[in-house]
């Protein structure tokens, strides 16, 4: 029976990490079963969103749900035991941004929460009664936000534009918590204050002083992390000790970042067992 569901994108250490916490291995991916595991499945997309947003190869979260939902179809699932972690991204918010830049973004906030909620609010009518949801991480301190224009702190406008969504997010929470069945729990993973907690109190985790700094860089300029010339050698540099470093590249974070972070995420998710 399904014991662990996950929905969306995000580095797959995270959801590592919790299953290690409920004493199970880290779920499969969809993409590698053709019935339904024990011990839960991982339906996340690198890309996705809850619109459509880089195009038709990147399968949204309704999509994403529309494959658990056939893949269950006959299969005996315990939904009340079962956890759901939900993990929003916010690539939507990427793909406007490429788009159209800051303009109306504030507009896109409750469009995109009141969507996450209908979605949560089908994965309750299918049976699921716990889900750990995470809001989003501080992205005015990503190092692909700042190092563009040289700066080496948070952007303060990202960051208050990300509180807005998490502020709203925490209200459809609450509301979900309020209206939905009286054994049905939502918690949420607070990202955004974890990872400034971390920023704050660097070495304490273990990191060092350019905590903001991505562990892997592009070489010049005009090349990212992973990028290789045409005889297949690397066009980026790595730092010495990742392991020391909370950012492996501009967006994602190292093991050792996700390790710090989940960690803190370690009562909460045990408070749903």
């Amino acid at each position: 029976m399904l014991r662990d569901l996950r929905i969306a994108a995000l580095c797959l250490v995270l959801f590592s990490r919790q299953a290690r916490f409920l004493n199970l291995p880290a779920p499969l991916p969809y993409s590698q079963v053709k019935e339904m595991p024990a011990t839960g499945l991982d339906f996340a997309y690198g890309g996705s969103g809850v619109f459509d947003t880089y195009g038709p190869a990147y399968i949204p979260i309704r999509t994403q749900i529309e494959q658990f939902e056939s893949l269950a179809q006959g299969n005996p699932v315990d939904y009340k035991n079962s956890l759901v972690l939900f993990v929003y991204s916010g690539n939507d918010y990427a793909v406007h941004f490429l788009k159209y830049g800051l303009t109306d973004l504030p507009i896109l906030i409750p469009r995109i929460i009141e969507e996450i909620k209908l979605l949560l609010k089908r994965l309750h009518k299918l049976g699921f009664r716990r889900f750990a949801v995470t809001n989003l991480e501080p992205t005015g301190c990503l190092p692909f936000v700042r190092m563009p224009s040289g700066i080496m702190n948070c952007i303060q406008i990202d960051n208050f534009l990300t509180s807005m969504h998490n502020d709203l997010l925490s209200k459809a929470l609450a509301t979900l918590r309020t209206s939905s069945s009286h054994d049905a729990k939502y918690i949420l993973l607070d990202q955004y204050s974890t990872f400034l907690e971390i920023f704050s109190s660097a070495s304490d985790y273990g990191f060092g002083e350019d905590v903001l700094k991505s562990c892997c860089v592009g070489a010049s300029t005009d090349t990212g992390c992973g990028a290789v010339d045409d005889s297949g050698e690397p066009l980026y540099k790595v730092c010495n000790d990742p392991s020391k470093a909370f950012f492996w590249d501009g967006a994602h974070p190292t093991e050792a970042g996700w390790k710090a972070v989940t960690w803190r995420f370690y009562p909460l998710i045990i408070s749903l067992r």
